[in-house]
């Protein structure tokens, strides 16, 4: 029931996760709407992965709070990670099979492509 709003297009969206640094902002009268995540977290699917990629990131990337934006390939071992330099562009770095760790860099946490695909049963048919 956690939703993001994104005052700037007066729209709200629903990430498959969100991290904040700091003190959670919320909307007063609705302490469940988030206003300030610094990193996003999508698992793509077949239906959902251009938007996610695209129209959703332009969204996100409204908020002046968000700095990392991760997509999370759900049929394949593959992750993507957007962060935001100091200079504002977003640096993408890309990781693949069970020997890479993804590492977050706005929040000190890092996992294995092998421990985050755990239990996951992935489509031998994509590459």
């Amino acid at each position: 029931d956690v939703v993001l709003w994104l005052p700037v297009y007066h729209k709200s969206t629903y990430p498959d996760l969100m991290i904040v640094a700091g003190e959670v902002e919320t909307l007063p009268e609705r302490p469940n709407v988030i206003l300030n995540p610094s990193v996003i977290i999508e698992v793509l699917s077949d239906s959902t992965e251009a938007y996610d990629r695209g129209d959703k990131f332009q969204l996100y990337r409204s908020l002046a709070s968000f700095r990392e934006y991760v997509l999370v390939c759900q049929n394949v071992m593959h992750v993507d990670q957007f962060v935001q330099t100091e200079g504002g562009q977003w640096l993408l770095s890309y990781y693949d099979g069970e020997n890479a760790v993804l590492k977050l860099k706005i929040i000190p946490f890092e996992i294995s492509l092998k421990d985050l695909y755990d239990k996951v049963v992935l489509d031998s048919s994509r590459v």
